[in-house]
């Protein structure tokens, strides 16, 4: 029977820890053993007891800890899995990597970002690993482009669960949560405060939306370190009853499709699982032409998307699809069927399933 070592340092349930909750899942129901060393008391860790499957909590502090480094050599002496998987950056690329290579293990590295390195270090990460995984075509192409050997790269796209937006709590209950009337518009953003994902910009489209659209109101959930400085951008442009911070919530699946838009004005993305659920909740997407967000978002059938730091296109397409009912309710119904068609779990796992046999037979 295989045996997965997964590491995954990521605290929160966003896009790389919420695939790691699929894979192991499904994994475990083809019988495969999975044993997932996670941050404690990250909500991945809770999640995936919660499901039955074995959590080794180890607490790292970056690419260099050392003590990491050690205490994981540790553990995967004593788990002897036959493939090790690194699905975050965060010291689990590096020291996984090392790790594996000091005991000779096969080992896996899922890419997640589309950021660009100096090729010397994607050379040193990416030599320590039998196999690496591109989430996207765009990271399969920046990945390539590194004079990384293509033999040794596979494209396997993040998916989402169609079937957990099926059961949906009452509207009433979401309008009470967060002070919405059944007037208000609803824009919707997820994903963490970090600079790349582009908030600043979404503020200033819904300052100048505001002005026409009182009706339509902003929720934003994630947390990150641009809170404070973002939480001032609102109150300085006098927004506080317009945008609400939502914190990051552990139910939002529960009532996604209540709303009426998601807004991505990430400036790099790999792929958006933000965006990937978005669709399957039946929500049209506005977002910007950049990293694999078209993979997912199709220019007038899914969503709009604007060129890059076009911030004008992007407010003229949340305010074409505000006004376009028909048009939202087109998209809605493709990006479902989008998800359905391309983005499935079952697949996700399968291809994981055929890329670790490889990997074990490879000499």
């Amino acid at each position: 029977c295989m045996k997965i070592l997964h590491i995954e340092n990521g605290r929160n349930l966003y896009g790389g820890p919420q695939q790691v909750l699929y894979l192991t899942n499904g994994l475990k129901g083809r019988g495969i053993i999975n044993v997932v060393v996670c941050q404690p008391g990250s909500l991945l860790s809770i999640k995936l007891k919660e499901s039955g499957i074995e959590v080794i909590n180890l607490a790292c502090r970056g690419e260099w800890d050392i003590f990491y480094l050690l205490r994981l050599v540790r553990v995967i002496q004593s788990e002897k899995p036959d493939i090790i998987h690194a699905h975050s950056r965060k010291g689990a690329d590096f020291l996984g990597g090392l790790a594996s290579r000091f005991l000779s293990k096969k080992s896996v590295l899922s890419r997640r970002v589309d950021s660009i390195e100096p090729k010397f270090i994607s050379s040193l990460i990416y030599g320590l690993f039998n196999k690496v995984i591109a989430i996207s075509e765009n990271i399969f192409q920046i990945i390539l482009s590194q004079n990384i050997d293509e033999k040794k790269v596979s494209l396997i796209r993040s998916s989402v669960k169609t079937s957990v937006f099926d059961n949906q709590r009452n509207r009433d209950y979401v309008n009470k949560l967060y002070g919405i009337s059944k007037n208000d518009f609803v824009l919707v953003a997820i994903g963490q405060l970090i600079p790349r994902k582009g908030y600043p910009c979404l503020i200033n489209v819904m300052f100048s939306l505001n002005k026409i659209y009182p009706n339509m109101k902003l929720l934003i959930f994630g947390k990150g370190k641009m809170e404070a400085s973002l939480k001032n951008l609102v109150t300085k442009k006098k927004l506080e009853k317009n945008v609400m911070f939502c914190g990051y919530s552990s139910i939002l699946d529960e009532f996604l499709t209540h709303f009426d838009l998601m807004v991505h004005p990430a400036k790099n993305e790999g792929l958006g699982v933000s965006v990937l659920k978005a669709s399957a909740a039946g929500l049209p997407v506005v977002a910007y032409d950049v990293g694999g967000v078209p993979e997912v978002v199709l220019d007038g059938v899914t969503g709009l998307l604007a060129k890059p730091d076009n911030q004008d296109q992007f407010k003229k397409n949340i305010e074409y699809l505000y006004k376009n009912k028909d048009f939202r309710d087109s998209c809605a119904q493709a990006g479902k069927q989008r998800m359905i068609d391309h983005f499935k779990v079952e697949e996700m796992i399968n291809k994981h399933i055929r890329l670790y046999e490889n990997t074990i037979n490879e000499r």
